[in-house]
Parts: C-alpha cells; sequence; structure tokens
C-alpha cells in the first residue's frame, strides 16, 4: 500500500488496463479481519474511508478494491466500508478554529521527522513558523474526524484509509504475518495503539525498535499515514493529544 512514484506518461496509459486485469485476479483473504465478536474483541472491525464529497469516483473505487478482499467469513472487506466525508479547503475554512489543528510547526520540527545530517543546525532558525496549507489542514480534520468516530466505537480495533491507496497482491498474507507476532509477542490480543499499513522511511533511515521479525517501534522517520489501524483506546489518546501539530497524513 505504499504510494508509488509519480507515473509517466506511458504509464499512465498501462495503469487503468492494469487495475482494471487486477479485478480478474482471485481475491485474497485476510483473516485478521473477523467478524461479529472476534470484530469486538481481537479483530480489525470496521473501515473507515476518508472521501471528498467532489469525488464519487475516487469513493466508487475504493469500493471496488475493498471487494477483491475477503474477511475471515469470506465476506467482501466492501461490506464493512464506512465513508467519511473529508473536510474540503475550499468549502470548510470554517471549520478550521485551531482546537483541532495549531496551523504551524518549526523548522525544528521537520528536522525531528527527518533529520539532515549535513545541516547545521547554528545556519537555521529552528523555530521559524512554517503555515500550514488549508489542504493540510483539511485533510488533518478529516483524520481527527475519523479517530472521533473511532473513540466512540464498540470495535476494538478500525482500519483508516484515503481514498486513493491501492492493495498489493500480498497486503491480506503480509498483515495476517503481522497480526500472528503481535499477539505473540503480547502473549494476547495485539496490545498496539496504531499500525501502520502504508509508510515510507525518510531518506536516512527510521530509527527503530523491532518487535518481531515483521514489525517494528518507530520512533521517528516515516511519511504518508494514507492507511492505518488504529484501536479505540488508540484514539482517544490522540484526541486527548489534541491540537495537533503538522500534517498528519505526512508526519508519523
Amino acid at each position: 500500500m505504499n504510494l508509488s512514484k509519480p507515473l509517466s506518461s506511458a504509464s499512465r496509459i498501462i495503469h487503468p488496463l492494469f487495475l482494471r486485469a487486477l479485478f480478474h485476479l482471485p481475491r485474497q483473504r485476510s483473516l485478521t479481519f473477523g467478524d461479529g465478536f472476534d470484530a469486538l474483541r481481537s479483530k480489525i472491525g470496521p473501515i473507515f474511508v476518508i472521501n471528498l464529497d467532489r469525488q464519487p469516483t475516487r469513493w466508487a473505487d475504493m469500493v471496488r478494491e475493498l471487494g477483491r478482499i475477503l474477511d475471515s467469513q469470506g465476506v467482501p472487506l466492501s461490506n464493512r466500508v464506512l465513508r467519511y466525508s473529508a473536510c474540503d479547503s475550499q468549502a470548510d475554512l470554517e471549520l478550521f478554529d485551531g482546537t483541532m489543528v495549531q496551523p504551524f510547526y518549526t523548522l525544528g520540527d521537520q528536522l525531528f521527522v527527518e533529520p539532515q545530517p549535513h545541516a547545521v543546525p547554528d545556519a537555521f532558525d529552528l523555530e521559524r513558523p512554517i503555515m500550514m496549507s488549508q489542504a493540510e489542514i483539511a485533510v488533518a480534520c478529516s483524520h481527527i474526524g475519523v479517530w472521533k468516530k473511532i473513540a466512540q466505537s464498540n470495535a476494538r480495533y478500525s482500519l483508516v484509509l484515503e481514498d486513493d491507496i491501492r492493495f498489493e497482491r500480498s497486503f491480506g498474507d503480509i498483515l495476517d504475518q503481522a497480526w500472528r507476532e503481535m499477539e505473540d509477542a503480547d502473549q494476547a490480543n495485539p496490545g498496539f495503539d496504531i499500525l501502520y499499513v502504508s509508510y515510507g522511511e525518510v531518506r536516512h533511515g527510521a530509527p527503530k525498535e523491532l518487535v518481531s521479525a515483521n514489525v517494528f517501534r518507530p520512533e521517528r522517520g516515516l511519511w504518508y499515514m494514507s492507511g492505518y489501524v488504529l484501536s479505540k483506546k488508540g484514539a482517544q489518546a490522540l484526541l486527548d493529544l489534541l491540537p495537533c501539530c503538522g500534517p498528519i497524513d505526512l508526519w508519523n
């Protein structure tokens, strides 16, 4: 699910054909998406997709994409998807009152997420404020809105997606393996608050602590939070930390 590089002109022609071909392949399955009591106790329950009202095609694509993956009972994930109407930077400016999002961050914040080994700290004003764009604020407010839904839900774990992702063919197997490893590490149900299923490491690497063979706990240095599993407890913890600082879907 990691973000891909920008498409070349030739790829823009081939890519839609490739996506259509995917729908003719056998559907993959993930046992980590439970049903009924499993979803409330130890598996992933609802799937929230953040989607702008003016982007109905993206929503339709996401429903088709989720329909290619089956849960533990063999039911398509599209049956559990919930659309979250995204904040629109072109229409919802009155929502940005500063209670949820601090509209600026500093150069020091940026360098904490992505350190630059060759930069000389004394040569920069690390406290210089950098204003977030209206689009970045809107995306942040959208994610926070989903966190509120998850904190109020009965499910222990939920999946949050932006509406421009695509699932790799091995997504189900990788997620199931990671889930089993976390269960083994915790000797019970997974005890995490947030699990990134879409990310990219910064250029010079992300400091991390290995939890298992395929799961690590990052200290900093990850980009692109366009897909993540969030626990009910984790959602409330994030809400208790508001207002957030920096672009939510970029900084992890």
